[in-house]
This record gives C-alpha cells, structure tokens and sequence, in this order.
C-alpha cells in the first residue's frame, strides 16, 4: 500500500473511532445516534467492522492461558456470553467443541 493511501486510511480509521466512541458515550442506541447525525446505520456498522479488522490485524492472533480453579464457590467451568447465546466450558470439554465455537466467535 503507498504511503499516501496508508495515510488517507490511517485517517479515516481515526474519523470512524471519534464517531463510534462518540455514539458509545452518547446513551443513545445506535439507531438513535446515526439518525440524529445523518448516518446511515448500514454505515456505522461498516466503519465499526472495519475498526474491529484494523485492531485485529494491529493485535494479531493471541493464545491466552486458561486455568481452570476449583476454589470455593466456583464451579470450574468457563461461560462466555454474547447477545441471547451462551456458551460454557469446563475441563472435559472436547477440543473439537471448542474449535467450532472459536470459529463461529470469529465470524462475529
């Protein structure tokens, strides 16, 4: 990519981050938002997908240790929660199980 084409995305990426964190802090819903801005929803939601790819590709992939802890109260188990979905892990969760669910967490 040419300096000057890396440059007019860098700024944009900038833009879009003020605009979403704008909207973040506003209290409104999204829809509110955009519409109180003249912003199409389909176009906050693509500077915000495109925020989320810069970041990932800034941050790269990471393996994080996860250890499992018995101690009083807790189960030993992992639940992750997203919208209506949930999805809990203990040790004898097959590796396959968690493979599937870190693609689908991927296309998110």
């Amino acid at each position: 990519m040419g300096k000057a084409l890396a440059l007019r995305t860098e700024y944009r990426l900038q833009q879009w981050a003020q605009i979403v964190d704008d909207c973040n802090k506003s209290g409104m819903s999204n829809r509110e938002f955009c519409a109180g801005r003249g912003v199409s929803e389909k176009t906050y939601y693509y500077w915000l997908r495109r925020l989320r790819e810069a970041a990932a590709d800034t941050i790269g992939p990471q393996l994080v240790e996860l250890s499992f802890n018995n101690s009083a109260g807790q189960s030993g188990s992992l639940s992750m929660r997203y919208r209506e979905a949930e999805l809990t892990l203990t040790k004898e969760t097959p590796a396959e199980v968690l493979h599937t669910a870190l693609q689908v967490l991927k296309k998110l």
